[in-house]
């Protein structure tokens, strides 16, 4: 496939869906279902939620790390021109030491940066019995930009996620939600996309990733049955196997965006990194113009995210023609 101009639509939904996603899940985190239907109503969080000193639309540190890697992208022409994992590290620790790293961030996150201030290679700075969701909550970028590239896009993404998760299961459930964006983005119709993207996506993985398969083979299945149930199956998201299937299966079973990241939020598990996955997955499927405008207006760095979805663009362009180019 070559990359069309309305392809800009989902680079930018995408980008814009999974922030929102991700604000709309902070404020129940670490909330029940029970506790969100106590403290919102039947229906659950609906809208944004302002909490504590946080205002209304603030995304966590899950969208922090999505950009983090976009601007690594971003500033080695998506590894073309410069050290990409050199950039994935530098970005990396200016997240650590930002003075907005205050966002509920994973200890596997913190402790993969801890190693990487210390020297330690990105290789080998992931512990090996990390595989929690902060392997597959910002993969967005590598999904859009090597869409037309699956095999960029599979070493890419692994590499992305030996700095602070270097088990296995973590590593291809890294690589699947990639291949999941980059499928969203290329189907253009939902209908094929529900049917096709988990035989499709689970070509040829990584050979330790048992775990991954049989949990993303259950979403199907899944899909007509009510949520609690589903997620009770499927899991909580806190590890990166359930992360992908609970999001994957808030797509299959809604209708719309704004469906599916409602979902997504209202859990019992990791609303948040379930929200912003959700959201990346339906926003490059739905595109930019199905999410509601409202959200879009006040969700936090919405003017950077508009930004960093449209170079995206012009990145997969240029990597596109690169690789397109003689030797």
């Amino acid at each position: 496939m070559v990359i069309a101009s309305h392809i800009l639509s989902g680079f930018q939904g995408c980008i814009l869906g999974g922030a929102i996603g991700d604000a709309l899940g902070y404020p129940v985190e670490f909330l029940s279902l029970d506790e969100i239907g106590d403290q919102f109503g039947e229906e659950g969080i609906t809208s944004f939620y302002s909490f504590g000193s946080h205002p209304d639309g603030l995304i966590s540190d899950d969208t922090q790390w999505t950009l983090a890697y976009a601007k690594a992208l971003l500033d080695t022409r998506a590894g073309l021109q410069k050290n990409l994992v050199g950039a994935l590290r530098r970005r990396a620790v200016q997240w650590y030491e930002s003075p907005e790293n205050n966002r509920a961030p994973g200890n596997a996150c913190l402790d993969g940066c801890e190693n990487l201030l210390e020297g330690v290679s990105w290789f080998e700075a992931g512990s090996l019995r990390a595989k929690g969701s902060g392997a597959v909550m910002r993969v967005a970028p590598f999904g859009l930009v090597y869409a037309n590239q699956p095999a960029l896009l599979d070493e890419i993404t692994a590499v992305s996620s030996l700095g602070t998760h270097r088990n296995p299961t973590a590593v291809a459930a890294a690589v699947v939600t990639a291949r999941i964006i980059a499928f969203a983005l290329q189907s253009q119709d939902a209908d094929y996309f529900k049917q096709s993207v988990i035989d499709r996506v689970l070509l040829n993985l990584h050979p330790h990733s048992a775990a991954l398969a049989s949990k993303l083979k259950k979403v199907k299945d899944l899909a007509a049955i009510h949520p609690k149930e589903a997620f009770s199956i499927l899991g909580e998201g806190w590890v990166a196997e359930e992360a992908i299937a609970g999001a994957l299966y808030c797509v299959l079973s809604t209708s719309g965006f704004s469906e599916a990241v409602l979902r997504a939020v209202n859990t019992d598990g990791d609303s948040d990194t379930f929200g912003a996955i959700t959201g990346n997955i339906a926003g490059a499927l739905y595109g930019k113009d199905n999410i509601p405008s409202d959200w879009v207006r006040i969700v936090e760095k919405n003017g950077e995210l508009f930004k960093v979805g449209h170079k995206w663009y012009n990145l997969a362009l240029y990597v596109v023609r690169m690789k397109a180019s003689p030797e």
